[in-house]
């Protein structure tokens, strides 16, 4: 699920959900929820949850 233009990379089952601007790539099953612009590389099954732009 992607809202307002983000830049998603997914590879290998996983749920990406982006809101606000971002870059997320994920690489074999993870599970990524970001809000609000943040750069987020998830490697290898994991939860990921940022809010407010981190890295």
């Amino acid at each position: 699920v992607v809202v307002v233009g983000a830049t998603v990379v997914v590879v290998v089952g996983a749920t990406v959900v982006v809101v606000v601007g971002a870059t997320v790539v994920v690489v074999v099953g993870a599970t990524v929820v970001v809000v609000v612009g943040a750069t987020v590389v998830v490697v290898v099954g994991a939860t990921v949850v940022v809010v407010v732009g981190l890295r």
